[in-house]
């Protein structure tokens, strides 16, 4: 159980912030819900299939992607979000293009007591993407920035025990510091109920080319 540190959120904090997400970016088109994870600690779960970007490196893409889908199991991934579209993964905007289906996974870090975005990707054919064609789905920001308060690993997914690539949270406590104190600052009061899930996500979303439809304010960062 993840209790609350200054800045952070508790069990209780994330799961009410969560389901309030949940309903706040309901008209996104990525099908966000919250996931019980039973004796385990839930989170919110949402996909997309997004058109394939160019891999720069496509043969040791192959290599990692194979070594990948032999360590994940498809099926139960799927069963496991109950969402019978991903296998499907077709783009409304390019029915014939190349894509990806990208499920994104909001949990919270027990050990940061931060909230943590996942991404698990694979091809239409089931396989797990590599690490390059996940980070072929980054914004160039995110690209520009490599020494930015965002840090890109791979890692375990805590409930489900997949592999899956995450934006660590170790700095994501001073992140919203910041992001507080600039608010404050300039007097800017934010909309969309004002939970700290939320300003942390009107942060995270252009880092992963998602729609921010919330007016919040968020200074540059990676300077």
């Amino acid at each position: 159980m993840a209790a609350a540190l200054d800045g952070g959120l508790s069990d209780a904090e994330f799961e009410g912030q969560a389901r309030q997400f949940v309903e706040l970016l309901a008209p996104s088109g990525l099908g966000w819900a919250w996931v019980d994870g039973g004796d385990r600690p839930g989170y919110v779960c949402g996909s997309a299939a997004v058109p394939a970007p160019c891999c720069p490196n496509c043969a040791a893409a192959a290599q990692r992607s194979a070594q990948l889908e032999s360590a994940v199991d498809a099926d139960a991934l799927w069963a496991e979000e109950g969402d019978a579209a991903a296998r499907r993964c077709t783009s409304d905007t390019q029915q014939d293009a190349p894509a990806h289906r990208v499920h994104y996974h909001i949990v919270l870090d027990p050990t940061f007591c931060q909230p943590t975005l996942l991404v698990l990707a694979r091809h239409c054919d089931g396989s797990a993407l590599s690490t390059d064609e996940v980070w072929a789905h980054l914004s160039a920001d995110m690209h520009a920035h490599r020494n930015s308060p965002f840090v890109f690993t791979e890692v375990e997914h805590p409930v489900l025990g997949t592999p899956c690539f995450a934006l660590h949270p170790c700095r994501t406590e001073n992140l919203m510091a910041l992001m507080r104190s600039a608010r404050s600052a300039g007097g800017v009061e934010p909309s969309g109920g004002g939970s700290y899930l939320v300003s942390w996500w009107s942060t995270i979303a252009p880092i992963v080319r998602l729609p921010n439809r919330l007016c919040w304010y968020h200074p540059t960062v990676g300077h």
